[in-house]
């Protein structure tokens, strides 16, 4: 049997009418299951999930179904359907999603074509970082359509990210084998997903990337609507319990507001490098800019200041700190008048006397 291009694993749990059928329904129709195969893990659903799965299971093309007899979570799920998977490319794709026309080619372009690229993932209308976009009356009804004009316009565009939305995540197959699976501590699910790209990040030295030409749909909180407000936090405060220890550090909001300063920043400069002018209605904001990364830094210290368990600081805070403080370095003492340079090395002195008291 030939082998398939790509392995593209659905993890399903209950909500049968609600999503799963759709997202499968949509990926049958929008990719060519003669180059690729489809494998779908079922979590011991109780509603009719192992019924329909069974039934898809003996229909022509490359669908292969796992019925778990209890549920093994997003990590245990999912690495079961990667021990089947026999693809040259492996996605991990959410049963609350939908797949337009021509959703799989960029994801796989991107990992033939760029090999600092460890992980990639699409746009999106629901996600907690970077991925999401906001296309005016996309519903998911139209999203096809809508979303097509905004990946269309796009073609070949991607940026680097610390963090992807496992919802829609493509990977090169060999991947599993360097790093290894996603790390089931983590049990029914939350954080394994930061974790993996953390490990991508370390152990491989690749990027995890967002494509802006490919749209996934994402209906959205499918995984644990069945989860009371109080468990849902008890699952996630253990997990961050285990993220912290594991990593030494937590996510916290100012990471995701620096993420988004980052993608703007670059936005803003392609924009610029493109036209080879300065639009005043672009100048505007980029003198205003500075200052607000600023902000976001002293807001990121307030924010992480009183959790005294966690002191280290994230990979991303790291960066913007570092290029911050060559920044005021450029500005106050290489560029600045003889008082600024003055003030500067005042301020230096002050800082180490600082950290010299704090460690005694």
């Amino acid at each position: 049997m030939e082998t398939p291009v790509v392995s593209i694993i659905v993890l399903t749990f209950n909500q049968l009418e609600k999503a799963t059928k759709f997202c499968i329904e949509s990926v049958i129709k929008n990719t060519d299951l003669r180059k690729n195969e489809l494998i779908v893990v079922d979590n011991a659903s109780t509603d009719n999930t192992p019924g329909f799965l069974r039934k898809l299971e003996s229909s022509p093309g490359k669908i292969r179904v796992k019925l778990n007899q209890w549920n093994r979570g997003y990590a245990g799920g999912n690495n079961d359907g990667i021990r089947m998977a026999r693809g040259r490319y492996i996605v991990l794709l959410n049963n609350d999603t939908l797949t337009p026309a021509g959703w799989l080619g960029p994801l796989v372009n991107a990992l033939e074509t760029h090999p600092n690229i460890g992980l990639a993932g699409p746009v999106t209308n629901f996600a907690g970082n970077e991925q999401r976009i906001e296309l005016r009356g996309l519903n998911r009804q139209n999203f096809e359509k809508i979303a097509a004009g905004y990946t269309s316009r796009n073609k070949g565009i991607w940026f680097e990210t610390h963090r992807l939305g496992f919802f829609c995540v493509a990977m090169r197959a060999e991947l599993i084998g360097e790093i290894g699976y996603l790390d089931e501590e983590f049990g029914i699910g939350m954080f394994e997903d930061d974790d993996f790209c953390l490990r991508v990040m370390k152990e491989r030295r690749q990027s995890p990337a967002v494509l802006e030409d490919c749209f996934v749909y994402h209906m959205g909180g499918a995984s644990f609507k069945h989860f009371s407000h109080d468990d849902y936090y008890a699952l996630f405060r253990k997990n961050e319990k285990y993220f912290l220890k594991k990593h030494g550090f937590n996510w916290i909001l100012s990471d995701s507001l620096l993420a988004y300063w980052a993608k703007l920043e670059r936005d803003f400069s392609a924009f610029r490098e493109q036209t080879g002018r300065l639009d005043p209605n672009i100048e505007r904001a980029l003198v205003r800019f500075e200052d607000f990364k600023h902000l976001l830094i002293q807001s990121y210290v307030a924010e992480r200041k009183p959790m005294d368990h966690n002191k280290t600081t994230s990979p991303l805070a790291k960066k913007y700190q570092r290029q911050i403080r060559r920044e005021i370095f450029r500005r106050e003492f290489i560029s600045g008048s003889m008082n600024q340079k003055w003030n500067y090395l005042k301020a230096i002195k002050s800082s180490l006397i600082e950290r010299k008291w704090n460690k005694v």
